[in-house]
Formats: C-alpha cells, structure tokens, sequence
C-alpha cells in the first residue's frame, strides 16, 4: 500500500468534514449552538464544545444578526405601486 492510498481518503474525509462544518454554521447556527451547550454540559473536552461555536444567546439583540426577532418593525418601508399604461389606438 503505498502513501496515496492512505493520504486520499483522510484528505477527502477532512475536506467533507469542513464542508459540513461551514454548512452547519451558515445555515443552522441554532443547532450548532445547541449541540455545543450539550457538549460542554455533557462534561466532554472544551476543544471539541469550542467547535460549535458561541452559545445562541452570547451575541446579543444589539448584534444584528436577526435571530432574537424583537428588534421590532422595519421603519424605512417603501410601498411600490405599479400603473400598466394603456396602450396607444392607431386609426
């Protein structure tokens, strides 16, 4: 067995594990971060609760990220109205 044979699964393998990680904390920040309380209350290493990232509620309303939904009504809403124009009559 020569070292390709070993080396190309675990890069691939490292390479999924990434790409599954940023999927995670692009689009289900709330699930990482409750996997990452449940992590550090299970008593398990720090490292591996430190790659959940922060817990769900350390970023604050004042952060902008949208999550806590009581950051109120947008203010600047522009109501848009579109007019269809007749179409001209040729005699």
């Amino acid at each position: 067995m020569n070292a390709y044979a070993i080396l190309e699964p675990l890069l691939v393998g490292v390479i999924i594990a990434a790409s599954i990680g940023f999927a995670l904390r692009r689009f289900a920040p709330r699930l990482l971060a409750r996997l990452g309380a449940a992590i550090r209350r299970a008593g398990l290493p720090a490292w591996l609760g430190e790659l959940c990232g922060k817990p769900a509620n350390s970023a604050g309303c004042s952060s902008g990220c949208s999550s806590c939904s009581s950051c109120g009504p947008i203010q600047n809403k522009q109501i848009v109205v579109l007019h269809r124009s007749k179409p001209e009559q040729t005699v």
